[in-house]
């Protein structure tokens, strides 16, 4: 049996719900409703990345094709408007999700360097404070392991 995760499900019927209240609810046009998914597009590759950015796009431009253009029911991707409509999701989604990904990359480093500079700070503090009475050496060896770990 196929397991999907949460996210790709969350992904696709996000979209679905979108397209409910732009067709439905709200009846907006073409254009709003190109707006919304390409947000929602951005909302969900900065959240959780491009493969479920990439699903998203994907529902988001065959719901588009199939809710909002000309001929209204029928799925026609021949059209240069679907052609456009399906690059701008998809290079929506790999851009906003690779931002997103760097980010997080940078985020973690500077959380990793700040951490080692807290160790550093502690080691230093450590060697200042050393006693007389065991020897150096010694000393040194355990506040470099309580420091460091």
């Amino acid at each position: 049996m196929l397991k999907i995760g949460f996210r790709p499900l969350v992904s696709i019927a996000s979209v679905a719900l979108l397209t409910f209240l732009a067709q439905r609810v709200f009846q907006v046009n073409a254009i709003t409703a190109g707006f919304a998914y390409l947000l929602l597009v951005l909302i969900v590759a900065s959240t959780w990345g491009f493969t479920q950015a990439c699903l998203a796009s994907l529902a988001a431009t065959l719901l588009f094709n199939l809710c909002f253009l000309p001929p209204i029911g029928k799925l026609t991707i021949y059209d240069a408007q679907n052609w456009v409509a399906l690059f701008s999701f998809l290079a929506t989604s790999l851009i906003a999700s690779r931002l997103s990904d760097k980010a997080e990359r940078r985020t973690q480093d500077a959380i990793a360097r700040r951490q080692d500079v807290e160790r550093l700070y502690t080691f230093s503090r450590a060697i200042l404070l050393i006693e007389e009475g065991e020897p150096f050496p010694k000393q040194l060896a355990r506040s470099l392991a309580e420091s460091f770990r």
